[in-house]
């Protein structure tokens, strides 16, 4: 299990987008993670992903991946 944040700076007259978009216009960064193996899966059993926009001085997409312990239940 891993946790990822997903932050998208923005610049100049830039609107932050709605959720929707922004999720889904993520939907090719999780599928790259899953490629190069940085992620199992990019399914609810394998990844926590939270999604964040900052209006900054530069255009850039941050990814953060953290690992997660597992838990004994």
């Amino acid at each position: 299990m891993r946790r990822l944040f997903i932050e998208r700076n923005f610049t100049g007259k830039c609107k932050p987008y709605d959720r929707g978009n922004l999720v889904g216009g993520a939907k090719p960064i999780l599928d790259v993670l899953v490629e190069r193996e940085l992620l199992v899966d990019d399914s609810e059993k394998y990844v926590l992903d939270y999604y964040f926009q900052v209006r900054s001085d530069k255009n850039a997409t941050v990814i953060f991946l953290e690992d997660l312990a597992p838990v004994a239940i």
